[in-house]
């Protein structure tokens, strides 16, 4: 059973935003007998953590650290892990019976754009083993565990020996922790759809729906990931794209206009020359 802890990091010297101190205050409201645990500079020893921990945090980039704290945290504690922007809708009390639960993590117009469909077979299994899919995975901004999860230590393992600082001075920022449960959850019979999955160790994932983006909302929305992405710089166009997509009226015009071939063509190269680089 999952234990009635909630989890979130906040790295770095800044204070926590109004916006996120409010989602905090409704996870207390909604779940007031659980207990919740910030993991910061005072409760988390960086500098007795793995490289990669280390020189993410030394070039300040605090979501890499939060990547391994979080599984960290959820290897030793057990409980639910949340990111700040994280507004909750409802309770879970139904998942928590389950050993490990969270949602896909599913983004439609890559999937089309990239032909991701072409790597997989008809089941949803990579017919290549070494291809690294990143548009379809597993959510990460919210996830829950039992303690001592043998999943979670895989993911925790993915980091060992490997570096944040690569030694031509880039980051190892490319495959973050959502890719990397997906790549973990492979051989517990992980699956690279958007569906309802059981896997191996009780691990249950939702189809994207249940923790999603405003733009997706459905009666069968449990909690909503505001994706605030702290961890990706946006160039003015790319700002201006991901605000234009959250606005429901202009979500519903691109539905219907995509329907056109030639539309739909059009739209696969805008995305891809804005935001897909």
């Amino acid at each position: 059973m999952i234990p009635k802890i909630i989890h979130y990091c906040w790295f770095g010297s800044s204070p926590l935003p109004y916006e996120f101190l409010t989602y905090i205050d409704g996870w207390k409201k909604i779940f007031p007998e659980f207990e919740i645990k910030c993991w910061d500079e005072t409760t988390f020893d960086i500098f007795a953590s793995l490289p990669f921990v280390q020189e993410a945090y030394q070039v300040k980039k605090y979501a890499f650290v939060a990547d391994y704290v979080r599984m960290w945290a959820m290897y030793q504690y057990g409980g639910i892990y949340m990111d700040t922007d994280i507004q909750v809708l409802k309770r879970f009390d139904e998942f928590l019976n389950y050993r490990f639960f969270t949602a896909m993590e599913y983004h439609g117009d890559n999937v089309r754009i990239n032909h991701v469909e072409d790597q997989l077979t008809s089941q949803g299994y990579k017919k290549n083993k070494e291809d690294v899919i990143i548009d379809i995975c597993i959510e990460s901004s919210i996830f829950a565990a039992e303690k001592n999860h043998p999943f979670i230590k895989d993911c925790l393992d993915y980091y060992i020996g490997k570096h944040f600082i690569l030694p031509d001075g880039t980051y190892y920022d490319k495959i973050i922790v959502p890719v990397i449960m997906a790549l973990e959850a492979e051989k517990y019979g992980f699956r690279y759809v958007n569906e309802f999955q059981t896997l191996k160790e009780d691990m249950h994932l939702f189809p994207d729906e249940y923790f999603t983006h405003p733009s997706k909302q459905t009666e069968n929305t449990y909690a909503l990931h505001m994706v605030k992405n702290s961890w990706k710089k946006m160039n003015f166009k790319q700002r201006i794209y991901a605000k234009l997509a959250q606005i429901k009226v202009i979500k519903a015009i691109y539905n219907k206009l995509e329907q056109i071939p030639l539309v739909q063509k059009k739209f696969d190269k805008i995305q891809r020359d804005t935001w897909l680089k």
